[in-house]
């Protein structure tokens, strides 16, 4: 069964995580790493099932349904709940 699975790569469930926990982990297996620099938006809470090393499609996810806006600055992209 690893074997057949092996293709999907590593995954990071989290059950209602704060995003600043939850941007840590994918930092740990990126080099394109997520900052979240303020309290409100380190807060959100958010859940899933995610390919590890997926950081643009999470952030999609972030921007389309927690109202969330990235902002990219070489490795880093900054997330920042919006107004």
């Amino acid at each position: 069964v690893e074997r057949a699975l092996a293709w999907q790569g590593l995954r990071l469930e989290f059950v209602e995580m704060p995003l600043g926990d939850v941007a840590a982990e994918f930092n740990r297996y990126n080099r394109q790493q997520l900052t979240v620099n303020d309290a409100r938006t380190a807060a959100i809470v958010v859940g899933g099932n995610l390919r590890a090393d997926n950081v643009e499609g999470f952030v999609r996810l972030l921007e389309s349904g927690f109202n969330v806006r990235a902002f990219r600055h070489g490795n880093s992209i900054i997330l920042r709940q919006a107004p």
